[in-house]
């Protein structure tokens, strides 16, 4: 049973998640067959992994899910574009501090960074990327990275390092097949 502050703590994050993901769940997921609920079965899980493929395939959709679980389990999450962090640090160089915002991206319990290959390819954004991963790793905290890329390409754009310590805490995930949007169009 929630308490009253804990709702309401619920609901506010809830307001973070933009409209078109705040209302959905794993069942609203639709699973084809038996590796599609392992997909499942391992974001509900809550653990790392890099979740990579076709455009409107189910990732972004699964982040979201995964992280409405982890807050309703009390859990500090947080969803983030890849090219939004970047923006952050950046904007930290004059006269803020790009360690305070790697540091708040570190300290939440569970991280997703979508759209990691939409980035400008800086060495400054290959830096930050790298030691936010690695600060997560260490603290034994669960990332999850979401590419539209090829495992190949997404491993030259995030490095081999980076990729190495996502993937040995969880899963590589490749996501095929149609546009879900497309269909819907």
């Amino acid at each position: 049973q929630w308490s009253a502050y804990e709702k309401e703590l619920l609901d506010s994050r809830m307001d973070t998640i933009p409209l078109r993901y705040r209302n959905i769940t794993f069942a609203d997921y639709v699973c084809h067959d038996d590796r599609d609920r392992e997909v499942v079965k391992h974001m509900a899980s809550g653990k790392s992994g890099i979740l990579h493929g076709s455009n409107g395939t189910g990732k972004t959709m699964l982040a979201f899910c995964a992280i409405r679980k982890q807050w309703e389990a009390g859990r500090y999450a947080q969803y983030i574009l890849a090219a939004d962090y970047f923006d952050l640090i950046r904007s930290s160089f004059n006269g803020g501090d790009p360690l305070k915002v790697l540091r708040e991206f570190t300290d939440y319990d569970y991280l997703v960074v979508d759209e990691i290959d939409k980035k400008h390819g800086t060495q400054t954004e290959f830096v930050y990327l790298y030691r936010l991963i690695n600060d997560r790793y260490n603290e034994m905290k669960p990332t999850v990275l979401i590419s539209n890329s090829n495992r190949k390409d997404l491993e030259a754009v995030i490095g081999i390092s980076a990729f190495s310590r996502v993937a040995g805490e969880g899963k590589i995930i490749e996501f095929t097949g149609e546009d879900y949007r497309k269909k819907r169009g």
